[in-house]
């Protein structure tokens, strides 16, 4: 992946934190395989950062408990490509350093304003096993140059 995740993204995040910076839910210990979305608590589709792009945010924990991945369903109209990112926080501390990144990957649109309905996986080879403790999905895309985020999925519970 280019030079967008790492330390150049992670200084874009801390400098756009506060875009939609609420986790919610209360959270619960994981003995298996748990999922759950921004879109599910809130009751809403895709968080709409800007014109043509709707993202959501997602924690996935696989049957060990312990082991976790994000995915990141979204939509994109009209532009012509974002690069979708996510990271994982310490839920007790969401504006401290990364537990882990996630990384990037590209979504474009079909044009002319037509969506791209998607659900871009970071869970490919991309989990992380987590240590006892409280986390939150945080979510965003670079598009022109300029990162949009901090879409942050429920909190869950491992360990």
């Amino acid at each position: 992946m280019p030079g967008w995740t790492g330390r150049i993204a992670k200084a874009a995040v801390a400098g756009a934190i506060a875009v939609t910076g609420v986790a919610v839910g209360t959270g619960s210990a994981h003995a298996d395989s748990a999922n759950e979305c921004r879109s599910q608590v809130v009751g809403k589709g895709y968080y709409w950062v800007v014109d043509g792009v709707g993202i959501d945010s997602c924690y996935n924990v696989k049957d060990d408990g312990r082991t976790i991945y994000a995915t990141v369903p979204f939509d994109v109209t009209n532009h012509d490509k974002i690069v979708i990112c996510a990271h994982l926080l310490n839920a007790n501390n969401p504006g401290g350093p990364w537990v882990h990144d996630f990384g990037c990957d590209y979504a474009t649109s079909l044009g002319w304003g037509i969506a791209q309905p998607g659900y871009c996986c970071y869970g490919q080879g991309r989990y992380f096993t987590a240590p006892p403790g409280a986390y939150i999905v945080s979510a965003g895309f670079w598009l022109n140059g300029q990162y949009y985020g901090d879409v942050e999925s429920p909190r869950t519970v491992i360990g």
